[in-house]
């Protein structure tokens, strides 16, 4: 199922302090134990907190952490009926173009480099572009665990050489060219699907150096 986009999690996190200031989380527990994505014991910690606003702040958590678009749906459906005010205000931010089309900027990169064949001293570079989740981007991309568990040990804390080594890895074993927008693609379908954070800066001067 499709998790919240971007979009929709930007026009929670903009307004964030507000809803903590003007709802009850403990109000929409229910709705969402039905809904599957609350179990009983998510709604006694909610129920537990006495202040409201941190009752709302783990709400949003959870629906942010877990919340697909169903979710962000109902939960605006109620807020339209509720709290309408509050409905307005989530619906009519305004949402930068980098927020909703955050890859937007690669579309007018060079076909060149699209189509370059990435390197090993390009691995060198984009290893430095990856943050948290990058174990789990790996295991996308096709690195096995038992591979990442022998780096992690044979260069212990030193992430970027590990991600070094396993892209240098994968585009060894690629049956056909290994290109940028292969690789771009891989990143472009997890940051969505996962949780991978990727340094766009960092990312646009490798990207420059080829």
């Amino acid at each position: 199922m499709e998790r919240i986009s971007k979009e929709h999690k930007y026009r929670i996190e903009n307004n964030q302090s507000y809803l903590e200031t003007n709802l009850d989380g403990a109000h929409f527990t229910s709705d969402f134990i039905e809904m599957g994505l609350f179990d009983g014991n998510d709604r006694e910690e909610i129920d537990s907190i006495s202040r409201p606003n941190m009752r709302t702040k783990k709400f949003l958590s959870y629906l942010l952490d877990r919340g697909r678009e169903r979710h962000y749906n109902h939960f605006l459906n109620r807020l339209e009926t509720d709290d309408h005010h509050v409905f307005l205000l989530i619906n009519n931010t305004v949402v930068p173009e980098e927020v909703i089309n955050p890859w937007g900027w690669f579309e007018t990169v060079d076909e060149r480099i699209k189509s370059h064949e990435i390197t090993d001293s390009d691995c060198s570079r984009f290893s430095n572009c990856l943050g948290k989740g990058w174990e789990d981007f790996l295991l996308h991309l096709g690195i096995q665990q038992n591979e990442i568990d022998i780096e992690k040990v044979n260069h212990r804390d030193n992430m970027c050489k590990n991600i070094r080594h396993l892209l240098i890895s994968w585009t060894h074993r690629q049956e056909t060219a290994a290109t940028v927008r292969i690789l771009i693609d891989k990143m472009k379908e997890y940051e969505y699907d996962g949780d991978l954070v990727i340094y766009t800066c960092k990312l646009k001067s490798a990207l420059s150096r080829i």
